[in-house]
C-alpha cells in the first residue's frame, strides 16, 4: 500500500521463460529445455509451455481485473466520504437548527415511553391476578367438594383426610399468589 491507503498496482512484466540452444527451429521438442534465471534448466515439451503461457495470460488478465477493481474500490471510498461528511454536515445543521425544540420535546416523549411500559406492565398483572383469583376459586370448590364428600362418609378415611389437607394447602398457595397479584 502507498501513503494515501491505495494499493500500489501491479506492473511486473508477464514472464516468459527462455529456451536455450537446444531448441530447434521447426518447433519444441520433447526434448527442449527451457532456462529460468537461476540457471537450471527444467525440460519441458510444447504441452507443458503451453500450459505455462496460458496460465501466465490467466494471471496478466487477473491482475488487470484486480487493478480496475481497485481502482473502483477507491472511488466508491471517496465518494462514501464525501457522502458522509455532506450528512454529517447537514445533521448538524439539523442540530442547531433545532436543537431547543427537540430538547423541549423529548421529556413528552419520554413520558409517553414510559406510559407505554406502565401500561403492558399493568395489563400483565391484570392477567396475572385474573389467573390466580380463578385458581383460588377453584381450588375453594375442590375443598368445599371434599368436605361435602367426607361429611356424607360414615367412617372417615385417612385417604381422605390427605386429599382435602392437599386442597387446603392449594387454596392457601392460591391466596398467596392472589393476593401478590393484587399488589
Amino acid at each position: 500500500m502507498n501513503e494515501s491507503g491505495a494499493r500500489s498496482k501491479t506492473s511486473t512484466p508477464p514472464f516468459t521463460p527462455q529456451l536455450s540452444a537446444a531448441s530447434t527451429t521447426t518447433g519444441i521438442s520433447t526434448g527442449d529445455e527451457v532456462e529460468f534465471e537461476f540457471g537450471e534448466n527444467f525440460p519441458l515439451d510444447a504441452r507443458h509451455l503451453n500450459r505455462v503461457h496460458e496460465e501466465l495470460e490467466k494471471l496478466n488478465i487477473a491482475t488487470d481485473v484486480i487493478n480496475k477493481l481497485e481502482l473502483q474500490l477507491d472511488e466508491a471510498r471517496a465518494t462514501f466520504r464525501k457522502i458522509q461528511a455532506s450528512w454529517s454536515q447537514k445533521l448538524n445543521e439539523l442540530s442547531r437548527k433545532y436543537g431547543s425544540a427537540i430538547a423541549k420535546g423529548r421529556p413528552y416523549y419520554e413520558a409517553k415511553l414510559k406510559e407505554r411500559q406502565l401500561r403492558e406492565e399493568a395489563q400483565n398483572a391484570a392477567i396475572h391476578f385474573e389467573r390466580a383469583n380463578s385458581m383460588h376459586a377453584v381450588a375453594k370448590q375442590q375443598v368445599k367438594l371434599t368436605q361435602d364428600s367426607l361429611n356424607r362418609q360414615r367412617t372417615i378415611e385417612p385417604e381422605c383426610l390427605e386429599v382435602l389437607n392437599h386442597h387446603i394447602q392449594r387454596v392457601n398457595e392460591a391466596e398467596r399468589e392472589r393476593l401478590a397479584a393484587e399488589e
